[in-house]
């Protein structure tokens, strides 16, 4: 009987609360001016991984700059000039002598950087062998269109006829003169009335088994005759019989 008074007594008492955990004093701001203390991490544990140490609380950490880079952007567009002006000819001449352009100023700035220059050194090189290649093209070019627009001056065109070289030449006269020297004269004729022509009359005085030949030049108008006259230096004297003809008229 007092065994179940007691286990009632035991039951029906409250349980008692379990105590509230001791309430963190709030650290305060420090007044301005002031640094603010420097809070240590709890024992046991260090900065994260690969992160390094941490920076003091209130100062600015400066971001670290990135490493310069070794290339230089003259350089790199003097190299792809350089090679476009080899590939394009068409537009060598440009791209050649932008290339030339941008390779010295980029060697320059390489040097002053302290970079690699060879690119720039690459793509100035061709540039020049390019424009080199462009003009001689261009001198070719200018060559072969200058022979193909003599050959078309100089051959007949389809409706063009040719001239005819029709005339009419004199028995020739012969006189002797002091010295020696044979006088040849005569008439010739331009039978051709479309237009003038020039004439070449070569003659020949002979006595026996001797000859002497001489020429002249007649030019002639369009239906039109003109007397024509040729000098011969011979050795027949005086009182010898000698004779003259005309061989050809060209």
């Amino acid at each position: 009987m007092n065994d179940r008074s007691e286990y009632d007594a035991g039951w029906a008492a409250p349980r008692s609360a379990a105590a509230p955990p001791p309430e963190q004093a709030i650290p305060s701001a420090p007044p301005p001016g002031e640094t603010p203390p420097e809070r240590s991490l709890p024992s046991g544990y260090g900065p994260p991984p690969g992160y390094g140490s941490v920076p003091p609380a209130g100062q600015w950490v400066h971001p670290t700059a990135p490493p310069p880079s070794n290339t230089n952007g003259l350089g790199v567009a003097a190299l792809v000039l350089g090679i476009v002006s080899l590939v394009i000819c068409s537009t060598a001449f440009i791209t050649g002598t932008l290339a030339i352009i941008f390779g010295v100023i980029g060697r320059r700035q390489s040097r002053e950087r302290g970079q690699p220059s060879s690119m720039a050194t690459t793509g100035m090189w061709l540039g020049i062998v390019g424009l080199v290649l462009s003009v001689v093209a261009i001198v070719g070019y200018v060559v072969v269109i200058g022979f193909a627009t003599a050959a078309s001056f100089d051959s007949p065109r389809d409706d063009d006829t040719p001239i005819p070289t029709e005339f009419t030449i004199s028995e020739p006269e012969c006189n002797r003169t002091t010295g020696g020297t044979v006088v040849v004269s005569g008439s010739l004729s331009n039978d051709n009335d479309r237009s003038s022509q020039s004439f070449e009359i070569l003659v020949e005085v002979a006595r026996g088994a001797d000859r002497w030949r001489g020429s002249t030049d007649a030019h002639v108008g369009a239906g039109d005759s003109v007397n024509w006259t040729a000098f011969v230096e011979t050795d027949v004297a005086e009182g010898e019989a000698f004779g003259c003809t005309v061989t050809s008229v060209r």
